[in-house]
């Protein structure tokens, strides 16, 4: 009995090690796999928090003292303003042409010394107004906390920072509510895209293989070429209508969300195009993720082999969703917009971010039906290879 069990084990041992594939995905990927996640994500919040990153922060002063000016300038961009029209500084914080403005009151460097020198006055109150729905703005603000808190410390409440001053933050609340939005929408619609069509691709091609039906399909008299638009053309669509649940459950549960977090949101903050737009990338991602799924259905052997090799698909669609809460990548030319999966998550940030550059949105919709194009080619191909088709 007890050299059966120990004959078992051996077998079962030898049959896994021999494997080399199996090897790889029960062993090695998971490792990999969580050591990318989260050692990109690491970064990624690692450069949300850096200030260094934050150094080309522009930011208006009035009045500031002489002995802050070296100390801010060493952190930021500083203009000077002397005789200031305090509404249409404001109003740059607002648009987002500056970072941030902090005024002093007259004569603060005077009144901060009577104060220390035991005159009894009123404590003079430092205004620093910013932007909550830019990053930078909302970080270059803490930034300036944080360095007129060390100015003063050790110092008596010598000055006070926006005492009794309730608007100090000039976002518009639709500004907030596109960027909560953008931040996270994306990640999440990508994803809810990328679920739907792992599930159906790796059934209807690699789960025909096993069943035998792929190669009964196949030796009929239509063409490969056909066989295989079919197949991403009908799973995308597929794949579009549960993407498009997932969404549809999502919008009606935002406003509980945002509502917990202090945003207003509305579906009316987009107009018609925006979400045409937004249905022409969700549709040719869904489109592009099908033929890449379809092709590693293809060259695995099992339906439960090809789940497996598009694990790493999924980490990497999820670093791509984080791209747009984390900004892990500064986006600057087409070339970006052009990369599959990353130029929709990109699209789809820019319409939801009202930033109005709707290039990077044409360009991720034609990048993706281009790539599709040539999966389907490289499907075509691997069905007329009888030793695809036919591996066991």
């Amino acid at each position: 009995m007890k050299s059966g069990l120990i004959t078992i084990i051996k077998k079962e041992l030898l049959r896994f090690f021999t494997d080399r594939r199996m090897v790889f995905l029960t062993i090695l990927l998971p490792g990999l796999m969580i050591y990318l996640l989260y050692s990109v994500m690491g970064q990624a919040l690692e450069k949300q928090f850096d200030e260094e990153s934050y150094i080309n922060s522009s930011v208006v002063a009035v009045n500031i003292p002489e002995s802050l000016k070296d100390v801010v300038e060493e952190l930021m961009v500083v203009k000077y303003e002397n005789n200031p029209n305090i509404g249409q500084l404001k109003a740059l914080v607002e648009s987002k042409q500056n970072d941030a403005l902090i005024i002093f009151p007259d004569n603060f460097e005077n009144d901060m010394l009577a104060l220390l020198s035991g005159v009894e006055k009123e404590t003079p109150n430092v205004e620093i107004y910013y932007n909550s729905s830019s990053d930078k703005s909302e970080i270059t603000y803490n930034l300036l906390i944080e360095v007129l808190n060390s100015f003063e410390d050790g110092m008596s409440n010598v000055f006070d920072i926006n005492k009794d001053i309730e608007d100090i933050d000039l976002a518009k609340k639709e500004d907030v509510s596109a960027s909560f939005l953008a931040g996270l929408m994306p990640m999440l619609i990508i994803m809810f895209i990328f679920s739907s069509c792992l599930s159906i691709t790796t059934e209807s091609i690699a789960g025909e293989k096993d069943r035998g039906t792929l190669a009964t399909v196949l030796v009929t008299k239509i063409k490969r070429s056909h066989i295989a638009i079919g197949k991403i053309v009908s799973m995308g669509l597929i794949a579009v209508l549960g993407g498009v649940s997932c969404i549809v459950g999502l919008v009606l549960a935002m406003p509980n969300l945002a509502k917990i977090m202090g945003i207003e949101f509305s579906a009316n903050l987009y107009s018609a195009m925006d979400y045409i737009l937004i249905a022409l990338v969700v549709i040719t991602t869904a489109m592009f993720i099908v033929g890449l799924i379809s092709i590693i259905s293809a060259v695995a052997k099992t339906a439960k082999e090809a789940q497996a090799y598009s694990t790493p698909l999924i980490i990497i669609v999820m670093l791509v969703g984080f791209s747009s809460m984390f900004k892990l990548v500064e986006v600057n030319g087409a070339a970006y917009s052009a990369i599959p999966i990353f130029g929709s998550v990109t699209g789809l940030s820019d319409i939801l971010s009202f930033s109005g550059n709707y290039n990077s949105v044409i360009i991720a919709i034609i990048s993706n039906l281009v790539f599709t194009v040539i999966e389907t080619i490289i499907l075509s191909k691997l069905f007329n290879s009888e030793k695809i088709v036919f591996s066991k």
